[in-house]
């Protein structure tokens, strides 16, 4: 299963150093308890990690490919025992990967059309939408409460407006 992994500064995760283009294994895996954790939806790696950290760090990315079986307790986040750790990639091919990611998930018919619905992946508003221009847990947007990238948001992690933005004006 292919997926993505977010590290902090340094390809660290969880005080282990990882490396482009290698191998790491295991003994076991259990969903958030022991194993290498990853996402199979680009975005998703954003709730486990901050794109900003407290030292103003941006969160490093990469793809990444499991090996060997794979765990979960919520269909998000997966665990294995042996992991492939592909080519560190910038913030920018991980939103264009999330947007490949939905657009490859949409019959042809409908990739066009723009949602509304409260759990939007791609669209212009929803309480969760993933990328629209608004949703108050918006990952991409132009506000949301706990946007990550907008124009506002109270817990904004990007942006020029909001009470708890770690980055803005």
């Amino acid at each position: 299963m292919k997926g993505y992994k977010a590290f902090k500064k340094g390809l660290i995760c969880k005080d282990k150093q990882y490396k482009e283009n290698t191998v790491f294994e295991e003994e076991k895996a259990v969903p958030c308890v022991c194993g290498m954790h990853f996402c199979k939806e680009p975005l998703d790696v954003l709730n486990y990690y901050p794109l900003v950290d407290e030292n103003g760090n941006i969160s490093e990315f990469a793809e990444v490919e499991a090996l060997s079986e794979c765990e979960t307790d919520d269909d998000v986040k997966f665990c294995t025992t042996k992991l492939k750790i592909g080519a560190k990639i910038g913030f920018p091919q991980l939103v264009q990967a999330a947007v490949n990611f939905e657009i490859d998930k949409q019959p042809v018919e409908t990739r066009t059309k723009t949602t509304s619905i409260n759990n939007a992946r791609i669209g212009s508003s929803g309480y969760d939408a993933q990328i629209g221009s608004s949703g108050n847990n918006a990952q991409i947007g132009s506000s949301g409460y706990y946007a990550q990238i907008g124009s506002s948001g109270d817990y904004a992690q990007i942006g020029s407006s909001g009470d708890y933005a770690q980055i803005g004006s």
